[in-house]
């Protein structure tokens, strides 16, 4: 029966569990988690300071305590693993799935993941180690070992009794497959199907032939396009010569999904990897000041470009007003759009044949906004400022700028992606240098053509 949380995980219950801690209730507590879902203890345990979360560990029973450790945030559970013995970590392990297993053991120093290993079973043992040979963010490093397959010779009865079987290892069994004699993968069979068909059937007769497979060296990010796609929620993996070895489960690629849209995020703000909680400022520092020397050049750039118009500014010193206006709409825009096309290339939504319907659709939405956004800030120009020619200078350039936003922030993620460079991380300096320069280029460049010339 599946566990439920009775009692709301709340600022009251928080301080009501440090309270049991200091007070060393161990009785109590252990009372009060066993009705809980290791969900919720991780989120307790992420709530209490390093000596309260390694004493409440200490008295959870190993089988939810693996489950637990798992649900944690990477500080905590670094936390907790530095403060367990290699028999501790072990005798949870063993509790694990293979690939959880594999996890736990990658975050271990090599002494002390040498020392766990050596203490589980010799078959747990090299199942860890064989996926630890594989890339942390392939499909290989992402499967587990434990699956059902039956041969494509057997019985729907036989494939029955081997589902029994496997069952006590295999947990949450959504597809069995199907392979022949020399363990390649020639089919999926649903265990609804399984159910359906009388005993003495062949299961090469009611398999499906047709299906979808992720091989070992696949990257994760390509794995959850296949999930999305197909709506899976199981995936056999292959070696590259077609022999089954694993397999991936949703509950996997939705840590993945999680994982790489807090990868873009941080990218987009030119900042790869950080983990606020547990990264020190300067190496956070170190990440981030690239790509800002990055930016400051760029805006530099822009002000020379700013200084070159010095004699139309002194001129028509109304003109200065509108430049940040102006500048900040272009910004808006071209982060619209870069953001959209970013997503679509991280999601798979914008492949090779939609990138000409991109960035005309984006350039036509742009068109639409920037006679809008035109027009209503020429009107306001002109009731403030009471000069119409300056209206028209600022509306016209308004609309010329968005047009251009758009398509810098729809065409320079496409470009970066066409050369392989990751438009999440190179994306944001690029289109707002780019912006910016020309932006005041075609403002000024407008105001200084229709304003001094006549």
């Amino acid at each position: 029966m599946r566990e439920k949380s009775k009692i709301e995980i709340d600022k009251e219950f928080i301080d009501d569990i440090k309270d049991l801690v200091d007070s060393k209730a161990e009785y109590l507590l252990k009372n009060i988690l066993s009705d809980l879902h290791p969900s919720d203890i991780s989120e307790i345990l992420d709530h209490l300071d390093e000596e309260e979360r390694n004493y409440v560990f200490q008295i959870i029973e190993t089988e939810k305590a693996s489950e637990v450790i798992l649900e944690l945030d990477n500080a905590s559970r670094e936390d907790i693993l530095e403060n367990l013995d290699e028999e501790q970590i072990s005798d949870m392990l063993d509790e694990m799935q293979s690939d959880d297993a594999a996890n736990i053991v990658q975050e271990l120093d090599e002494e002390t993941a040498e020392k766990v290993l050596s203490q589980l079973d010799y078959e747990d043992s090299q199942e860890v180690k064989e996926l630890l040979k594989y890339d942390e963010d392939s499909a290989g490093g992402l499967m587990q070992l434990e699956f059902v397959s039956v041969f494509v010779t057997d019985t729907i009865h036989e494939a029955i009794e081997e589902v029994r079987e496997k069952s006590k290892d295999v947990q949450k069994i959504y597809d069995i497959f199907v392979v022949n004699h020399d363990n390649q993968l020639v089919g999926v069979l649903s265990t609804e199907t399984l159910l359906m068909v009388f005993p003495d059937k062949l299961v090469s007769e009611v398999m499906n032939h047709e299906f979808v497979f992720a091989t070992t060296h696949q990257d994760q990010e390509e794995v959850a396009k296949i999930f999305k796609k197909y709506d899976l929620v199981t995936i056999p993996v292959t070696t590259p010569s077609g022999k089954l070895v694993g397999r991936i489960t949703i509950d996997d690629i939705i840590d993945v999904i999680e994982e790489e849209a807090s990868e873009d995020v941080s990218k987009m703000a030119g900042s790869v990897n950080e983990d606020v909680t547990e990264t020190s400022s300067f190496r956070i520092s170190k990440s981030r000041l690239p790509w800002l020397l990055t930016a400051m050049a760029g805006e530099l750039v822009a002000a020379f470009v700013l200084s070159r118009f010095e004699n139309s500014i002194q001129t028509i010193l109304a003109l200065a007003f509108f430049l940040p206006i102006i500048m900040a709409m272009a910004g808006n825009i071209a982060i619209q759009c870069s953001s959209i096309v970013i997503r679509g290339l991280a999601t798979g939504e914008i492949g090779v044949l939609d990138i000409q319907r991109q960035i005309f659709k984006e350039i036509r939405v742009a068109g639409i906004n920037g006679i809008i956004l035109g027009v209503v800030l020429g009107s306001i120009v002109a009731l403030w400022i009471g000069d119409v020619h300056i209206a028209i200078v600022v509306g016209t350039a308004l609309i010329c700028v968005i047009f251009f936003a758009a398509f810098n922030g729809t065409v320079f993620p496409l470009i970066l992606k066409k050369f392989n460079i990751d438009p999440a991380l190179a994306a944001g300096p690029f289109v707002t240098m780019t912006n910016d320069t020309l932006g005041i280029f075609i403002y000024l460049g407008i105001a200084t053509f229709f304003l001094l010339n006549r």
